[in-house]
């Protein structure tokens, strides 16, 4: 954290812009990404920009490039969900994912939550960030995907689900 703060600024908002669809296209080329977890992260934009509780994080260095980003939700009443987060390959720079969720804690404290869920460990270095930070795994989960199209009633969904 110290080192990132040397050599970066963050700040926090409400906008997705052109450069941080830019950083998810990099994560997504460059990761093994099922499908369904790339249409996910594509929808980023739109979930920020349709929600009252979400915040993205930044770390812009010296010349204002956009060196990673994280979003948090801050919409639960005891907790706060760290949701995502896209360090730059271009912009790297060392630490900066951790100075973001700092920043995310920092603001969680703030806003008066006593808890920070960090989220699932969907792989081996997701896994070891989150349990460096002490994040411990209470729920075991299994990952499942539904896609609608707006033609199709989420009502009519539901009744379908819990009628079998």
């Amino acid at each position: 954290i110290k080192r990132a703060l040397k050599e970066v600024n963050t700040e926090q908002n409400k906008v997705i812009t052109e450069e941080h669809i830019e950083l998810i296209d990099e994560f997504i080329k460059i990761h093994e990404i099922d499908e369904y977890t790339q249409f996910i992260f594509k929808k980023i934009p739109d979930y920020v920009h349709s929600s009252k509780t979400a915040m993205v994080f930044n770390a812009r260095d010296k010349k204002g490039s956009l060196s990673g980003f994280s979003v948090a939700d801050y919409g639960a009443n005891n907790y706060a969900f760290y949701m995502f987060n896209f360090p730059s390959r271009k912009y790297y720079v060392p630490g900066v994912s951790d100075l973001l969720l700092y920043e995310i804690v920092k603001a969680s404290i703030d806003k008066g939550k006593s808890y920070i869920n960090l989220g699932l460990g969907i792989n081996k270095g997701i896994e070891f960030f989150k349990k460096k930070w002490s994040g411990k795994p209470f729920l075991q989960y299994e990952f499942c995907f539904y896609k609608i199209s707006y033609k199709t009633s989420i009502l009519k969904i539901l009744k379908k689900l819990f009628s079998q």
